[in-house]
């Protein structure tokens, strides 16, 4: 019981006040999953059908490959996300709906820093922490928000701490967390 309550005091001061990590909210483990609906944002949505639903998994080397359908096993691939972490936080290729392309959308450093802006090519990035955002599955408090312009993948891009990319409108793409697996 000791051991529980000093795991989650732990991490709530990790993320609220202490060392915060992109790293942390990114999530970018092997075989990390979620679960998207695209055609809508925020908690006020009708259900998703299941079919519809695009279930992601990080592969590995930053590859995140999104599959339509009931399961993973047997949904259809409808593309990736691939990111870099060697700096922080960077969006390098992108495959998904009518959005592809690839080049480098530096997001955030090791360490983000409130109202941080990054630059890399013609994009502009912003950081906004622990802003709450409110997703189909639910209300994540503690969350890293980039808001990213100057060019076709300009847009938002929430990753909540300790669980990933929960939303993104950008560039064409449309992803509400539905659940993490």
């Amino acid at each position: 019981m000791v051991i529980l309550l000093l795991a989650c005091s732990g991490t709530e001061g990790t993320a609220a006040g202490g060392s915060v990590l992109v790293a942390d909210y990114a999530m970018l483990g092997d075989g990390t999953s979620w679960t998207y609906r695209d055609d809508a944002l925020g908690p006020e949505s009708d259900s998703p059908a299941e079919e519809e639903l695009l279930h992601a998994r990080h592969v590995g080397d930053g590859v995140v490959e999104f599959r339509r359908g009931l399961r993973w096993a047997d949904a259809v691939e409808e593309g990736k996300l691939v990111w870099s972490e060697a700096d922080g936080l960077t969006l390098v290729e992108w495959d998904l709906g009518e959005a592809q392309g690839s080049g480098e959308i530096f997001m955030s450093a090791e360490t983000p820093e409130p109202k941080a802006m990054t630059f890399s090519g013609k994009y502009t990035c912003t950081t906004f922490m622990d802003a709450p955002v409110e997703t189909y599955y639910g209300t994540f408090e503690l969350a890293l928000v980039f808001d990213c312009d100057g060019g076709g993948m300009g847009g938002t891009y929430a990753f909540a701490y300790g669980w990933g990319l929960v939303q993104v409108d950008a560039g064409g793409i449309l992803l509400d967390l539905v659940g993490p697996w």
